[in-house]
Protein backbone atom coordinates (compact mmCIF):
# COMPACT_ATOMS: atom_id res chain seq x y z
CA UNK A 1 0.00 0.00 0.00
CA UNK A 2 3.42 2.58 0.27
CA UNK A 3 3.32 2.65 3.97
CA UNK A 4 6.53 3.80 5.38
CA UNK A 5 5.83 2.16 9.10
CA UNK A 6 3.46 -0.48 10.74
CA UNK A 7 2.70 0.19 14.92
CA UNK A 8 1.24 -2.71 16.68
CA UNK A 9 0.87 -2.41 20.10
CA UNK A 10 2.94 -4.44 22.86
CA UNK A 11 0.91 -4.14 26.20
CA UNK A 12 -0.18 -6.36 29.16
CA UNK A 13 -4.28 -5.58 30.16
CA UNK A 14 -3.54 -5.99 33.76
CA UNK A 15 -0.94 -2.87 32.93
CA UNK A 16 -4.16 -0.61 32.73
CA UNK A 17 -7.52 -2.51 33.66
CA UNK A 18 -7.72 -3.63 37.13
CA UNK A 19 -11.31 -3.00 37.50
CA UNK A 20 -12.62 -6.00 35.23
CA UNK A 21 -16.48 -4.72 35.17
CA UNK A 22 -15.38 -1.51 32.99
CA UNK A 23 -17.56 -2.37 29.58
CA UNK A 24 -16.98 -0.33 26.08
CA UNK A 25 -19.27 0.57 23.69
CA UNK A 26 -18.32 0.40 19.75
CA UNK A 27 -19.92 -0.19 16.66
CA UNK A 28 -19.14 -3.00 13.89
CA UNK A 29 -21.47 -4.71 11.11
CA UNK A 30 -23.63 -1.98 11.53
CA UNK A 31 -24.46 -2.62 15.46
CA UNK A 32 -23.98 -1.02 18.58
CA UNK A 33 -21.92 -3.70 20.68
CA UNK A 34 -21.51 -3.84 24.61
CA UNK A 35 -18.78 -6.17 26.19
CA UNK A 36 -16.10 -6.55 28.55
CA UNK A 37 -13.56 -3.88 28.43
CA UNK A 38 -10.99 -6.23 29.86
CA UNK A 39 -11.98 -9.18 27.53
CA UNK A 40 -11.72 -7.02 24.30
CA UNK A 41 -8.34 -5.60 25.13
CA UNK A 42 -7.27 -9.25 26.87
CA UNK A 43 -8.18 -10.80 23.14
CA UNK A 44 -6.21 -8.26 21.32
CA UNK A 45 -3.05 -8.36 23.10
CA UNK A 46 0.32 -9.18 21.24
CA UNK A 47 2.56 -11.69 22.48
CA UNK A 48 5.79 -10.65 23.60
CA UNK A 49 7.78 -13.54 21.95
CA UNK A 50 6.22 -12.02 18.81
CA UNK A 51 7.92 -8.88 18.59
CA UNK A 52 11.22 -10.28 17.08
CA UNK A 53 9.53 -12.12 14.20
CA UNK A 54 7.17 -8.81 13.65
CA UNK A 55 10.05 -6.68 13.38
CA UNK A 56 12.08 -9.27 10.88
CA UNK A 57 8.72 -9.53 8.49
CA UNK A 58 8.77 -5.37 8.77
CA UNK A 59 12.70 -5.51 8.11
CA UNK A 60 12.16 -7.83 4.81
CA UNK A 61 9.55 -5.52 3.71
CA UNK A 62 11.90 -2.38 4.11
CA UNK A 63 9.29 -0.28 6.24
CA UNK A 64 9.77 0.30 10.06
CA UNK A 65 8.70 -1.40 13.31
CA UNK A 66 6.69 0.86 15.48
CA UNK A 67 4.93 -0.06 18.75
CA UNK A 68 3.30 1.47 21.81
CA UNK A 69 4.41 -0.33 24.85
CA UNK A 70 2.40 0.30 28.21
CA UNK A 71 5.05 -0.28 30.47
CA UNK A 72 8.58 0.21 31.30
CA UNK A 73 9.38 -3.13 30.34
CA UNK A 74 7.15 -3.21 27.35
CA UNK A 75 9.40 -0.04 26.36
CA UNK A 76 12.22 -2.39 27.20
CA UNK A 77 11.33 -5.16 24.91
CA UNK A 78 11.53 -2.55 21.66
CA UNK A 79 14.67 -1.12 22.63
CA UNK A 80 16.39 -4.38 22.66
CA UNK A 81 14.44 -5.14 19.32
CA UNK A 82 16.22 -1.86 17.98
CA UNK A 83 12.74 0.20 16.74
CA UNK A 84 13.24 3.81 15.10
CA UNK A 85 10.65 4.88 17.10
CA UNK A 86 8.46 5.23 20.81
CA UNK A 87 4.79 5.26 20.45
CA UNK A 88 2.85 6.87 23.47
CA UNK A 89 -0.66 6.38 23.00
CA UNK A 90 -3.28 9.67 24.05
CA UNK A 91 -4.73 7.25 26.96
CA UNK A 92 -1.04 7.30 28.66
CA UNK A 93 -0.43 11.30 28.28
CA UNK A 94 -1.19 11.94 31.58
CA UNK A 95 1.48 8.68 32.67
CA UNK A 96 4.64 10.87 32.75
CA UNK A 97 6.88 8.02 34.58
CA UNK A 98 6.05 5.99 31.78
CA UNK A 99 7.26 8.84 29.58
CA UNK A 100 10.01 9.86 31.71
CA UNK A 101 11.37 6.06 30.83
CA UNK A 102 10.89 6.60 27.06
CA UNK A 103 13.03 9.55 27.37
CA UNK A 104 16.10 7.27 28.87
CA UNK A 105 16.07 5.29 25.95
CA UNK A 106 17.27 7.95 23.32
CA UNK A 107 14.86 7.01 21.03
CA UNK A 108 12.88 9.46 19.45
CA UNK A 109 9.10 9.39 21.20
CA UNK A 110 6.18 10.07 19.33
CA UNK A 111 3.33 11.36 21.79
CA UNK A 112 -0.08 11.34 20.77
CA UNK A 113 -2.04 14.48 22.22
CA UNK A 114 -5.95 13.08 22.32
CA UNK A 115 -8.14 14.35 25.21
CA UNK A 116 -5.01 16.87 26.01
CA UNK A 117 -5.01 20.50 26.95
CA UNK A 118 -1.66 22.62 26.60
CA UNK A 119 -0.48 22.05 30.06
CA UNK A 120 -0.84 17.84 30.44
CA UNK A 121 0.65 18.15 26.48
CA UNK A 122 3.99 20.43 28.25
CA UNK A 123 4.14 18.00 31.59
CA UNK A 124 4.48 15.15 28.97
CA UNK A 125 6.92 16.74 26.75
CA UNK A 126 9.24 17.93 29.67
CA UNK A 127 8.85 14.49 31.11
CA UNK A 128 10.12 12.75 28.10
CA UNK A 129 13.08 15.67 28.21
CA UNK A 130 13.80 14.84 31.64
CA UNK A 131 14.49 10.95 30.93
CA UNK A 132 16.92 12.11 28.67
CA UNK A 133 18.12 13.05 25.20
CA UNK A 134 14.73 11.68 23.43
CA UNK A 135 13.48 13.95 20.52
CA UNK A 136 9.47 14.43 20.91
CA UNK A 137 7.16 14.26 17.90
CA UNK A 138 3.85 15.54 18.57
CA UNK A 139 0.66 13.67 17.03
CA UNK A 140 -2.31 16.01 16.93
CA UNK A 141 -5.42 13.36 17.71
CA UNK A 142 -8.86 13.87 18.26
CA UNK A 143 -10.00 10.82 20.60
CA UNK A 144 -13.07 9.71 18.40
CA UNK A 145 -13.60 7.12 16.43
CA UNK A 146 -14.40 7.78 14.11
CA UNK A 147 -13.75 11.55 14.12
CA UNK A 148 -16.01 13.91 12.65
CA UNK A 149 -15.34 16.62 10.40
CA UNK A 150 -16.70 18.97 12.94
CA UNK A 151 -14.12 17.65 15.46
CA UNK A 152 -11.24 17.24 13.59
CA UNK A 153 -9.96 20.97 14.35
CA UNK A 154 -6.61 21.14 12.16
CA UNK A 155 -6.17 24.60 12.86
CA UNK A 156 -4.31 22.90 16.49
CA UNK A 157 -1.38 21.94 13.97
CA UNK A 158 0.24 24.64 13.61
CA UNK A 159 -0.48 25.82 17.11
CA UNK A 160 0.96 23.26 18.64
CA UNK A 161 4.06 23.60 16.56
CA UNK A 162 4.14 26.70 17.49
CA UNK A 163 3.37 26.23 21.17
CA UNK A 164 6.10 23.31 21.47
CA UNK A 165 8.40 24.25 18.65
CA UNK A 166 8.35 20.99 17.64
CA UNK A 167 7.60 18.98 14.48
CA UNK A 168 3.81 17.68 14.57
CA UNK A 169 2.13 14.73 12.77
CA UNK A 170 -1.71 13.86 12.22
CA UNK A 171 -3.05 10.63 13.95
CA UNK A 172 -5.86 10.85 11.39
CA UNK A 173 -9.38 9.30 12.74
CA UNK A 174 -11.23 10.27 10.15
CA UNK A 175 -13.30 8.68 7.07
CA UNK A 176 -11.75 9.06 4.02
CA UNK A 177 -8.39 11.17 2.88
CA UNK A 178 -9.77 14.95 2.68
CA UNK A 179 -8.36 15.70 6.74
CA UNK A 180 -5.48 14.24 5.62
CA UNK A 181 -4.95 16.33 2.55
CA UNK A 182 -5.52 19.14 4.57
CA UNK A 183 -3.18 18.53 7.20
CA UNK A 184 -0.31 18.39 3.99
CA UNK A 185 -1.24 22.07 3.34
CA UNK A 186 -0.23 22.85 7.39
CA UNK A 187 3.14 20.98 6.90
CA UNK A 188 2.21 17.73 8.32
CA UNK A 189 4.38 14.93 7.00
CA UNK A 190 3.77 12.20 9.77
CA UNK A 191 0.26 10.16 9.27
CA UNK A 192 -1.53 7.78 11.38
CA UNK A 193 -4.26 5.76 10.33
CA UNK A 194 -5.75 2.86 12.04
CA UNK A 195 -5.79 -0.38 9.65
CA UNK A 196 -7.72 -3.39 9.07
CA UNK A 197 -7.50 -6.45 6.39
CA UNK A 198 -11.59 -6.39 6.35
CA UNK A 199 -14.59 -4.10 8.07
CA UNK A 200 -16.74 -7.09 8.94
CA UNK A 201 -13.58 -8.38 11.23
CA UNK A 202 -14.91 -8.79 14.70
CA UNK A 203 -13.64 -6.10 17.23
CA UNK A 204 -13.77 -1.93 18.50
CA UNK A 205 -11.87 -0.31 15.31
CA UNK A 206 -12.62 -2.22 12.01
CA UNK A 207 -15.59 -0.48 10.77
CA UNK A 208 -13.83 3.15 10.68
CA UNK A 209 -10.01 1.55 9.58
CA UNK A 210 -9.41 1.41 6.26
CA UNK A 211 -8.48 -1.76 4.47
CA UNK A 212 -5.16 -2.46 2.03
CA UNK A 213 -6.82 -1.09 -0.85
CA UNK A 214 -7.80 2.12 0.95
CA UNK A 215 -4.30 2.19 2.73
CA UNK A 216 -3.08 2.38 -0.80
CA UNK A 217 -5.41 5.34 -2.11
CA UNK A 218 -4.70 6.75 1.28
CA UNK A 219 -1.10 7.21 1.00
CA UNK A 220 -1.36 8.23 -3.21
CA UNK A 221 -3.63 11.38 -2.12
CA UNK A 222 -1.29 12.16 0.71
CA UNK A 223 1.89 12.15 -1.74
CA UNK A 224 -0.17 13.84 -4.52
CA UNK A 225 -1.56 16.63 -2.23
CA UNK A 226 2.58 17.84 -1.13
CA UNK A 227 3.39 17.27 -5.30
CA UNK A 228 0.52 19.92 -5.65
CA UNK A 229 2.00 22.22 -2.72
CA UNK A 230 5.23 22.41 -4.62
CA UNK A 231 7.82 24.82 -3.73
CA UNK A 232 7.72 27.93 -1.14
CA UNK A 233 8.81 30.19 -3.69
CA UNK A 234 7.18 32.97 -6.33
CA UNK A 235 8.81 30.77 -9.47
CA UNK A 236 7.08 28.98 -12.48
CA UNK A 237 6.87 25.73 -12.18
CA UNK A 238 9.40 23.43 -13.63
CA UNK A 239 6.80 22.59 -16.87
CA UNK A 240 6.81 26.14 -17.61
CA UNK A 241 9.76 26.61 -18.23
CA UNK A 242 9.48 24.66 -21.53
CA UNK A 243 6.27 26.18 -22.17
CA UNK A 244 7.17 29.86 -21.66
CA UNK A 245 9.27 29.93 -24.99
CA UNK A 246 6.35 28.79 -26.58
CA UNK A 247 3.48 30.90 -25.18
CA UNK A 248 5.43 34.37 -24.25
CA UNK A 249 6.06 37.47 -26.54
CA UNK A 250 9.17 38.68 -27.26
CA UNK A 251 10.82 41.35 -29.40
CA UNK A 252 10.80 40.13 -33.34
CA UNK A 253 12.25 42.19 -35.80
CA UNK A 254 10.05 43.10 -38.42
CA UNK A 255 12.29 43.82 -41.92
CA UNK A 256 15.64 41.98 -42.69
CA UNK A 257 18.25 44.29 -41.02
CA UNK A 258 21.78 44.57 -41.47
CA UNK A 259 24.97 44.60 -39.25
CA UNK A 260 25.50 48.68 -38.07
CA UNK A 261 21.85 49.20 -38.25
CA UNK A 262 20.75 51.55 -35.42
CA UNK A 263 17.71 50.04 -34.00
CA UNK A 264 13.91 51.88 -34.05
CA UNK A 265 11.17 51.35 -32.59
CA UNK A 266 9.07 50.96 -36.14
CA UNK A 267 12.20 47.64 -36.36
CA UNK A 268 10.13 45.33 -34.04
CA UNK A 269 7.20 43.90 -33.02
CA UNK A 270 6.13 41.69 -29.66
CA UNK A 271 5.20 38.17 -31.54
CA UNK A 272 5.84 34.76 -30.14
CA UNK A 273 8.03 32.49 -29.56
CA UNK A 274 9.17 33.61 -26.26
CA UNK A 275 12.35 32.77 -27.14
CA UNK A 276 14.11 36.42 -27.94
CA UNK A 277 14.29 39.36 -25.45
CA UNK A 278 11.23 39.96 -23.84
CA UNK A 279 9.04 43.21 -24.77
CA UNK A 280 10.60 44.71 -20.92
CA UNK A 281 13.78 45.36 -23.16
CA UNK A 282 12.21 47.66 -26.14
CA UNK A 283 12.94 50.79 -24.39
CA UNK A 284 16.53 49.55 -23.52
CA UNK A 285 17.37 48.29 -27.23
CA UNK A 286 16.44 51.55 -29.04
CA UNK A 287 19.47 52.98 -30.31
CA UNK A 288 21.55 50.33 -29.79
CA UNK A 289 23.62 48.38 -32.80
CA UNK A 290 23.12 45.42 -34.39
CA UNK A 291 26.43 43.48 -34.82
CA UNK A 292 24.98 41.28 -37.21
CA UNK A 293 22.43 40.76 -40.08
CA UNK A 294 19.05 39.46 -38.79
CA UNK A 295 15.79 38.70 -40.94
CA UNK A 296 12.52 39.80 -40.82
CA UNK A 297 10.69 37.77 -38.35
CA UNK A 298 13.74 36.71 -36.17
CA UNK A 299 13.40 36.59 -32.63
CA UNK A 300 16.12 39.62 -31.16
CA UNK A 301 18.68 38.41 -28.93
CA UNK A 302 21.06 39.95 -26.69
CA UNK A 303 24.28 38.85 -28.79
CA UNK A 304 23.04 40.13 -32.29
CA UNK A 305 23.34 44.28 -30.40
CA UNK A 306 25.80 46.05 -28.50
CA UNK A 307 25.43 44.31 -24.69
CA UNK A 308 22.44 45.04 -22.96
CA UNK A 309 21.70 44.22 -19.25
CA UNK A 310 18.31 42.89 -17.34
CA UNK A 311 17.81 46.12 -15.28
CA UNK A 312 15.66 44.13 -12.91
CA UNK A 313 17.92 41.04 -12.30
CA UNK A 314 16.72 39.44 -9.27
CA UNK A 315 18.60 40.41 -6.55
CA UNK A 316 19.83 36.39 -4.98
CA UNK A 317 23.19 37.98 -2.87
CA UNK A 318 23.75 37.05 0.54
CA UNK A 319 23.08 39.48 3.39
CA UNK A 320 25.86 41.39 5.10
CA UNK A 321 26.60 39.83 8.44
CA UNK A 322 25.56 36.23 7.88
CA UNK A 323 26.91 33.13 9.04
CA UNK A 324 28.11 30.91 5.64
CA UNK A 325 29.13 27.23 6.02
CA UNK A 326 31.46 26.84 2.36
CA UNK A 327 31.77 23.13 1.51
CA UNK A 328 35.00 22.64 -0.21
CA UNK A 329 36.30 26.06 0.49
CA UNK A 330 39.93 25.27 0.01
CA UNK A 331 39.18 24.77 -3.41
CA UNK A 332 39.96 26.89 -6.23
CA UNK A 333 35.91 28.14 -6.87
CA UNK A 334 35.33 27.50 -3.07
CA UNK A 335 38.30 29.28 -1.78
CA UNK A 336 37.52 32.51 -4.45
CA UNK A 337 34.02 32.94 -3.14
CA UNK A 338 34.52 32.41 0.81
CA UNK A 339 37.05 35.57 0.13
CA UNK A 340 34.06 37.37 -1.63
CA UNK A 341 31.96 36.41 1.43
CA UNK A 342 34.68 38.06 3.77
CA UNK A 343 35.21 40.66 1.92
CA UNK A 344 31.06 41.55 2.05
CA UNK A 345 31.29 41.56 5.96
CA UNK A 346 30.15 37.70 6.42
CA UNK A 347 31.33 35.20 8.64
CA UNK A 348 32.26 32.53 7.28
CA UNK A 349 33.34 28.26 8.31
CA UNK A 350 35.29 26.67 6.00
CA UNK A 351 34.89 22.89 5.85
CA UNK A 352 37.14 20.88 3.34
CA UNK A 353 38.89 17.60 3.68
CA UNK A 354 41.87 19.21 1.62
CA UNK A 355 41.74 15.77 -0.38
CA UNK A 356 41.78 17.90 -3.63
CA UNK A 357 42.05 21.83 -2.31
CA UNK A 358 45.05 23.52 -0.16
CA UNK A 359 45.07 24.82 3.00
CA UNK A 360 46.87 27.81 2.00
CA UNK A 361 43.90 28.73 -0.62
CA UNK A 362 41.60 29.34 2.27
CA UNK A 363 41.14 32.80 3.75
CA UNK A 364 42.66 33.35 7.71
CA UNK A 365 39.81 35.27 8.65
CA UNK A 366 37.52 32.06 8.00
CA UNK A 367 36.76 29.37 10.72
CA UNK A 368 38.15 26.16 8.92
CA UNK A 369 37.65 22.43 10.17
CA UNK A 370 39.35 19.33 8.53
CA UNK A 371 36.73 16.61 7.53
CA UNK A 372 34.84 14.94 4.77
CA UNK A 373 31.09 15.75 4.45
CA UNK A 374 30.52 12.15 5.04
CA UNK A 375 31.55 12.13 8.56
CA UNK A 376 28.08 13.06 9.85
CA UNK A 377 28.68 13.51 13.15
CA UNK A 378 31.35 15.80 12.68
CA UNK A 379 29.56 17.94 10.62
CA UNK A 380 26.75 17.73 12.62
CA UNK A 381 28.96 19.13 15.81
CA UNK A 382 30.01 22.61 13.37
CA UNK A 383 25.94 23.08 12.45
CA UNK A 384 26.12 22.82 16.22
CA UNK A 385 28.40 25.39 17.09
CA UNK A 386 27.64 27.98 14.71
CA UNK A 387 24.38 29.46 13.69
CA UNK A 388 25.54 29.36 10.32
CA UNK A 389 22.39 31.06 7.87
CA UNK A 390 23.49 29.40 4.32
CA UNK A 391 25.49 26.82 2.82
CA UNK A 392 27.49 26.71 -0.45
CA UNK A 393 28.27 23.18 -1.28
CA UNK A 394 31.20 23.26 -3.54
CA UNK A 395 32.96 19.43 -2.72
CA UNK A 396 33.14 17.89 -5.60
CA UNK A 397 36.42 15.33 -7.26
CA UNK A 398 38.11 16.15 -9.73
CA UNK A 399 39.61 12.91 -11.06
CA UNK A 400 37.84 11.29 -13.74
CA UNK A 401 39.70 8.33 -14.03
CA UNK A 402 39.23 6.93 -10.71
CA UNK A 403 35.68 8.09 -10.87
CA UNK A 404 35.38 5.64 -13.84
CA UNK A 405 36.76 2.77 -12.12
CA UNK A 406 35.51 3.14 -8.76
CA UNK A 407 31.95 4.75 -8.69
CA UNK A 408 31.15 4.14 -5.41
CA UNK A 409 33.80 6.80 -4.61
CA UNK A 410 31.33 9.72 -6.28
CA UNK A 411 28.22 7.65 -4.17
CA UNK A 412 29.96 8.54 -1.24
CA UNK A 413 31.11 11.78 -1.54
CA UNK A 414 28.84 13.52 -3.62
CA UNK A 415 25.55 11.32 -2.46
CA UNK A 416 26.04 10.84 0.64
CA UNK A 417 27.82 13.41 1.69
CA UNK A 418 25.01 15.86 0.08
CA UNK A 419 22.39 13.79 2.13
CA UNK A 420 24.27 14.91 4.81
CA UNK A 421 24.72 18.49 4.37
CA UNK A 422 20.85 18.84 3.61
CA UNK A 423 19.52 17.20 7.00
CA UNK A 424 21.78 19.20 8.62
CA UNK A 425 19.83 22.40 6.53
CA UNK A 426 16.71 20.35 8.19
CA UNK A 427 17.80 20.02 11.53
CA UNK A 428 19.25 23.49 12.10
CA UNK A 429 17.22 25.70 9.97
CA UNK A 430 19.30 27.08 6.92
CA UNK A 431 18.26 29.35 4.91
CA UNK A 432 19.27 28.65 1.95
CA UNK A 433 22.08 26.05 0.19
CA UNK A 434 23.65 26.54 -3.59
CA UNK A 435 25.07 23.54 -5.17
CA UNK A 436 27.84 23.14 -7.48
CA UNK A 437 26.55 20.76 -9.88
CA UNK A 438 28.37 20.09 -13.38
CA UNK A 439 27.07 20.45 -17.08
CA UNK A 440 28.00 16.69 -16.99
CA UNK A 441 24.39 16.05 -16.08
CA UNK A 442 22.94 16.46 -19.42
CA UNK A 443 25.50 13.65 -20.98
CA UNK A 444 25.85 14.24 -24.60
CA UNK A 445 24.58 17.64 -25.74
CA UNK A 446 22.73 17.09 -28.91
CA UNK A 447 22.22 20.86 -29.40
CA UNK A 448 23.74 24.39 -28.37
CA UNK A 449 22.96 26.75 -26.65
CA UNK A 450 22.05 24.09 -23.80
CA UNK A 451 19.02 25.24 -21.55
CA UNK A 452 18.11 24.54 -17.79
CA UNK A 453 14.99 22.65 -18.87
CA UNK A 454 16.94 20.77 -21.37
CA UNK A 455 16.86 16.51 -20.87
CA UNK A 456 19.11 15.45 -18.30
CA UNK A 457 21.08 12.53 -19.67
CA UNK A 458 24.46 11.95 -18.36
CA UNK A 459 26.55 9.07 -19.26
CA UNK A 460 29.34 9.09 -16.61
CA UNK A 461 29.67 7.87 -13.09
CA UNK A 462 30.16 12.22 -12.07
CA UNK A 463 27.58 13.09 -13.90
CA UNK A 464 25.28 10.27 -12.85
CA UNK A 465 26.07 11.28 -9.08
CA UNK A 466 25.33 14.64 -9.63
CA UNK A 467 21.69 14.10 -10.97
CA UNK A 468 21.48 12.19 -8.54
CA UNK A 469 21.94 15.04 -5.94
CA UNK A 470 20.63 17.26 -7.84
CA UNK A 471 17.04 14.83 -7.09
CA UNK A 472 17.56 14.76 -3.34
CA UNK A 473 17.28 18.53 -3.28
CA UNK A 474 14.04 18.42 -5.07
CA UNK A 475 13.29 15.76 -2.84
CA UNK A 476 14.18 18.11 0.80
CA UNK A 477 12.60 20.64 -1.32
CA UNK A 478 9.34 19.09 -1.28
CA UNK A 479 8.98 17.41 1.74
CA UNK A 480 11.18 19.88 4.10
CA UNK A 481 10.57 23.18 2.17
CA UNK A 482 14.30 23.42 1.81
CA UNK A 483 15.35 26.77 -0.46
CA UNK A 484 17.74 25.78 -2.56
CA UNK A 485 19.77 27.09 -6.06
CA UNK A 486 21.96 24.18 -8.27
CA UNK A 487 24.56 25.57 -10.29
CA UNK A 488 25.77 22.95 -13.23
CA UNK A 489 29.08 24.33 -13.61
CA UNK A 490 30.95 23.70 -17.17
CA UNK A 491 35.13 24.12 -17.85
CA UNK A 492 35.32 27.16 -15.11
CA UNK A 493 39.05 28.26 -14.76
CA UNK A 494 40.99 30.76 -12.46
CA UNK A 495 43.35 31.30 -10.58
CA UNK A 496 44.56 28.30 -8.06
CA UNK A 497 43.45 26.14 -9.82
CA UNK A 498 45.21 23.01 -9.59
CA UNK A 499 46.90 21.99 -13.09
CA UNK A 500 45.92 18.11 -12.74
CA UNK A 501 42.99 16.24 -13.47
CA UNK A 502 40.76 16.11 -16.49
CA UNK A 503 38.02 18.94 -15.45
CA UNK A 504 40.46 21.76 -15.33
CA UNK A 505 40.94 21.41 -19.48
CA UNK A 506 41.34 24.87 -20.05
CA UNK A 507 43.99 25.54 -17.49
CA UNK A 508 45.48 22.56 -18.41
CA UNK A 509 46.07 23.94 -22.05
CA UNK A 510 46.96 27.25 -21.08
CA UNK A 511 49.92 25.63 -18.40
CA UNK A 512 51.33 23.90 -22.20
CA UNK A 513 51.45 26.81 -23.99
CA UNK A 514 53.03 29.13 -21.11
CA UNK A 515 55.90 26.22 -20.70
CA UNK A 516 55.83 26.18 -24.81
CA UNK A 517 54.85 22.18 -24.70
CA UNK A 518 52.66 20.44 -27.31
Amino acid sequence: AGADAVKFQNYRTEDFIFDKSLTYTYYNGGKQITESMYDMCKRCEVETHWLPELKKACDDLGIAFISTPTSEPGVNDLVALGVPFLKNGSDYLLHLPLLKHMGSTGIPVIISTGMGNESEIRDAVEAVHSGGGSPVILMHCTSSYPTETSEVNLNKIPALREVFGLPVGFSDHTIGSAAAIQAVTLGVSIFEKHFTLDHNLPGPDHEFSITPSELKEYVEDIHNAKKRMGQKSIEPALIEQTTRDELRLSIVIGSDLSAGHILEDQDFVFSKPGTGLPPKEAENIIGKKLVQDVAKGTPLRAEFIETIQDTKAEDNSIPQNSVVLVAGGAGFIGSHIVDKLISHANEVIVIDDLSTGKEKNINPQAKFYNLNISDNDRLQEVFRNHKIDYVIHQVAKINLNVMLEDPATDIKSSVLGTLNLLQCCVDFKIKKIVYASSVAVYGKVKKLPVRETDELAPIYSYGIAKKCSEEYFRYYCENYDINYSILRYANVYGPRQPIYGEVGVIAIYTDKVLKGEP
